[in-house]
């Protein structure tokens, strides 16, 4: 039998998966952000905390409301800049290539809001757009439950 020897490459650390999350972060999908990349990154949790934070930007972002980078910030628990940067990373093309507008704030000078429209062929747009539908499909259906217990 051949005996292996494997090397942790520098700066990673050897880490149980059950310590990468909390619970309120168990419920993040991982299939549309286990190939981000953030480059300069060398520890897996720092990895894990931008990934995190990228998804509830794009989350909160993907209403089309206009928003300052302090009220992304307040609502993802991250700092502006953070909120600023993974903004920046959802209009590059390895994080979806969606489509980031600014506006300068009418109520505060100097200052900007933003608005993100979702790349349409993103799986979380779709993942997004179909659970909406859904959660229609289910508010009409509350509202009118006698037309659907037709027989025909």
């Amino acid at each position: 039998m051949i005996e292996r020897n494997w090397e942790i490459p520098l700066g990673l650390e050897l880490v149980e998966p059950e310590s990468l999350y909390t619970p309120d972060q168990l419920e993040l999908p991982d299939a549309p952000l286990i190939f981000a990349h953030f480059g300069g990154i060398q520890s897996v949790e720092e990895h894990q905390r931008l990934k995190v934070i990228l998804y509830r930007v794009k989350r909160l972002m993907s209403d089309g409301k206009w928003r300052t980078h302090e009220e992304m910030s307040q609502l993802c628990g991250c700092k502006p800049t953070t909120a600023a940067s993974k903004l920046r990373d959802l209009k590059t093309l390895g994080f979806g290539n969606h489509k980031v507008d600014r506006d300068p704030d009418p109520e505060r000078p100097h200052c900007y809001i933003y608005r993100l429209t979702l790349n349409p062929d993103d799986e979380d747009a779709k993942r997004w757009a179909k659970e909406a539908e859904n959660a229609q499909r289910r508010f009409y259906k509350a509202k009118h439950p006698n037309l659907f217990d037709l027989a025909i």
